[in-house]
């Protein structure tokens, strides 16, 4: 009986403290339309993107990101961000990633500008990339909620070695003695 107590009044102050100083966690869920089924290795897209489930009033970054289908962590790419420049997140400071306001009711809807990187180290050439977005929120946590991934076929041209002629050595005529 005493421990039954014990435990109903355990329960009972954390549900107490729960709604006093209740734990908000906003994981956010992001969404993608308009993405292109193939690109070219330097072509520049915009897509559609749609947050919601966000802390209200809260500003967010955006993360436009490549994986090869071989090894989908080892992100790459760039996204134009707030301040009218590429960055490609490296190194890592996710206040650069596209800057967004989130509005009153935790939501935010508008375009994104992408593009690949192709001399990144982690591109592996023509093929299949796995595409998404990723969002970050300006606190100290550095995990992103993401989209759903969506494939992208990149064509990356191969460079054809061209042949060089070398020089030949041409004889010149030293004048004669007369």
């Amino acid at each position: 009986l005493y421990f039954t107590i014990v435990k109903f009044l355990g329960v009972l102050l954390l549900t107490f403290l729960l709604l006093l100083f209740p734990f908000n966690t906003f994981a956010a869920t992001v969404s993608v339309s308009n993405v292109p089924q193939n690109l070219s290795h330097n072509q520049e897209f915009e897509i559609d993107v749609m947050v919601s489930g966000a802390a209200s009033n809260s500003q967010n970054y955006l993360r436009a990101a490549f994986a090869h289908e071989s090894s989908s962590t080892n992100y790459l790419g760039y996204v134009f961000n707030h301040e009218n420049s590429w960055y490609s997140g490296d190194p890592l400071d996710k206040l650069k990633f596209l800057k967004i306001d989130i509005n009153p009711e935790g939501s935010w809807s508008g375009k994104l500008k992408a593009k690949f990187n192709p001399e990144d180290s982690a591109a592996r050439g023509s093929g299949k990339y796995l595409f998404k977005i990723g969002r970050y929120t300006s606190g100290t946590d550095s995990s992103a909620d993401w989209s759903t991934s969506t494939n992208i076929e990149i064509l990356v041209p191969t460079l054809t070695p061209t042949s060089t002629p070398l020089p030949t050595a041409t004889k010149t005529q030293s004048p004669t003695k007369s």
